[in-house]
């Protein structure tokens, strides 16, 4: 599988959505904020997270269209990797055999 940026900015969302729940569940245990507090806080943050990666792919989107790589692109790049990787597993077997019957 190839990682895109797309998958970098999943999982950057998911660190730092993890990274502002857990200061916001140590303010509710300390009893600084109430806990319809801190969720509304948290789910405030995950909606601002959302739409920035929203508008973060939209850019890569545009970029790599306007650079030439489109996904159709990445999906053919991804299916030749495999045809590759599978063509040398099955010939480095072969050359494997071919070790054992000449031994």
């Amino acid at each position: 599988m190839i990682i895109t940026h797309r998958h970098t900015f999943r999982s950057a969302a998911l660190v730092f959505g993890m990274a502002f729940a857990m200061p916001a569940s140590e303010l509710v245990k300390k009893g600084k904020i109430s806990e319809t507090e801190g969720k509304k806080l948290v789910d405030e943050f995950l909606d601002k997270a959302d739409k920035g990666k929203k508008d973060l792919e939209k850019r890569y989107e545009a970029l790599t269209e306007r650079l030439g790589v489109n996904k159709s692109e990445e999906v053919e790049l991804e299916k030749l990797k495999k045809k590759v990787s599978d063509l040398e597993s099955k010939l480095g077997k072969e050359k494997t055999a071919k070790a054992a019957a000449k031994a």
